[in-house]
């Protein structure tokens, strides 16, 4: 199973906002903003996908998501579904 674009794009997102000096998670509007996303909503829709996929994982609300293993395999082979 890969991941659709706008799941890659979510990813792409969470990697990069883990790796900004903001101590905290990102929420789901940074996430949304940084994947070009028009809405948190959007990433909310494509969250179970990627949780069932293994590529993320978060914490209570979807706060506190984060890059599983798979997730960042998923991000190095750079392949999506079209």
């Amino acid at each position: 199973m890969t991941p659709t674009n706008p799941q890659f794009r979510i990813l792409v997102a969470v990697d990069a906002a883990s790796q900004l000096s903001n101590p905290w998670p990102p929420t789901l509007e940074m996430v949304a903003t940084l994947a070009r996303l028009k809405s948190r909503s959007a990433v909310t829709y494509h969250l179970p996908a990627l949780k069932v996929g293994g590529w993320v994982e978060s914490g209570p609300h979807n706060r506190g998501l984060r890059l599983t293993a798979s997730g960042k395999r998923a991000l190095k082979s750079g392949k999506v579904k079209p």
